[in-house]
């Protein structure tokens, strides 16, 4: 069993800039703490999406 409660706030940054979500993208700089250089498991980080 996954004991994973959800993404973490690194990965709702990746997902904002992979789907162009603009507000989703101020609301997860603004609101969260996320290390900018977190990468995916291909090596991406968000700035390879925005």
């Amino acid at each position: 069993m996954d004991n994973n409660p959800g993404a973490t706030d690194d990965d709702l940054l990746l997902a904002a800039c992979r789907n162009d979500q603009d507000e989703m993208l101020e609301d997860v700089l603004k609101e969260r703490d996320v290390d900018i250089n977190h990468a995916d498991g291909l090596g991406d980080t968000a700035l390879h999406y925005w």
